[in-house]
């Protein structure tokens, strides 16, 4: 019937939960059963950011973030950097594969560019540098994803380009090892 006008399914001030396949009227046990889940929940959650800090290492710096937001400084945000310098602040990367985004090919044509090709460089000779410097263990140069090939950093790009500027006999050394490592000599 039109002429019967506007119902209420859920009473203003009513509290239903799920019995089953139903929505039925809470009760005081329901009440109690979801207070306690929830309040189960919220130490799990706050037992877990406890121990957080009760790991963190000695003379750490307690600081709470929205998620997504930079590190607050007196000027703005602060960029940062991946080193391995021993004396600078410890960051976790959360995306490997933003941190090292470069495949080995990505990295010659990177190198190519850069360096106006002189040297010119093969996937040789980023094979002997890794192996003559143990790159891959080294997580701000190199990352290498379950399914697929190492990916490099510009950090390692960087590193590269430095190293050939400030040692002619880079190149030369890091194919003398790998040679050396392959076939003994």
């Amino acid at each position: 019937d039109n002429n019967r006008g506007q119902r209420t399914a859920f009473g203003q001030g009513t509290l239903y939960f799920r019995h089953g396949a139903k929505s039925e009227h809470g009760t005081s046990d329901d009440l109690r059963s979801f207070f306690q889940q929830r309040l189960r929940e919220i130490q799990e959650m706050l037992l877990g950011n406890i121990k957080h800090v009760i790991e963190a290492p000695r003379g750490s710096t307690l600081q709470v973030l929205n998620p997504g937001m930079a590190l607050p400084v007196a000027n703005g945000p602060i960029a940062v950097r991946v080193t391995n310098d021993p004396d600078a602040h410890p960051i976790s990367t959360v995306d490997k594969g933003k941190l090292c985004p470069h495949r080995q090919k990505d990295v010659l044509r990177i190198l190519k560019e850069r360096m106006h090709n002189e040297p010119p460089l093969t996937s040789h000779d980023l094979v002997s540098i890794n192996a003559a410097h143990n790159i891959q263990p080294r997580e701000e140069f190199c990352w290498v994803p379950d399914f697929s090939a190492k990916q490099y950093s510009d950090a390692y790009i960087d590193w590269i380009v430095d190293r050939i500027a400030k040692e002619p006999e880079f190149l030369l050394n890091a194919r003398r090892f790998r040679y050396a490592a392959t076939y003994g000599r």
